[in-house]
């Protein structure tokens, strides 16, 4: 269990200072449970493993979006350009959102992926109307 944060952490894709400013402690702290030095809090998993399910709730509604219109030439998914913006989108980071863009490409196919172009949130029509 010792390395289950580790492990969580590194699928949010926060960054350490991140981390640490999502769960409200020092860096020292992530740094501690990281390393196994320190056994980190229940509920920090808890808050952890909730912003992974979120994540992953997003990239299947992407991914689901994609395999259903099959027949679309292009899609261009928007990235966001600093924390603010992915804040607006309930992301506690820039960093987060990343995360849900790679776990789209990953479960996708190679000729899905094909037809991606990842675009700034906003700099397009499409994604000025994304909600993702």
């Amino acid at each position: 269990i010792k390395m289950l944060f580790k492990e969580l952490l590194k699928n949010t894709g926060l960054s350490n200072r991140e981390s640490a400013a999502f769960l409200k402690v020092s860096v020292d702290t992530v740094k501690s449970w990281a390393s196994g030095r320190r056994t980190c809090p229940q509920g920090v998993l808890i808050e952890l493993c909730s912003l992974i399910e979120k994540q992953k709730i997003c990239a299947k509604n992407v991914i689901n979006i994609i395999k259903f219109n099959a027949d679309v030439e292009n899609y261009e998914l928007g990235f966001c350009c600093d924390d603010d913006e992915a804040q607006r989108l309930g992301f506690p980071f820039k960093s987060a959102h990343d995360a849900v863009l790679r776990m789209v490409l990953l479960d996708l196919k190679y000729y899905d992926i094909l037809k991606i172009k990842l675009v700034p949130r906003g700099s397009t029509l499409p994604t000025a109307a994304a909600e993702i």
